[in-house]
């Protein structure tokens, strides 16, 4: 909720970009360990059910979208 709030932090404009940049350096950050912890786990042979990959992506999807329309 933190990343997304700070995607959104401002009206449109050079302001609107600022954030989405700040945003998405913060999300970077914080998800780049969990998914090389994921790869390396998938390298040893322990593969995550699809259901569970494409679930967890649409509920991050349709929640960023869901905030950015309360947001403005």
């Amino acid at each position: 909720m933190v990343f997304l709030s700070a995607m959104t932090l401002s009206d449109p404009g050079g302001d609107f970009l600022v954030g989405w940049g700040l945003g998405s350096v913060l999300l970077f950050v914080y998800a780049y360990p969990m998914w090389r912890f994921v790869r390396n786990l998938e390298a040893r042979g322990f593969r995550l059910p699809m259901w569970l990959v494409m679930g967890g992506s649409v509920l991050l999807v349709v929640g960023s979208a869901l905030v950015f329309v309360a947001e403005r």
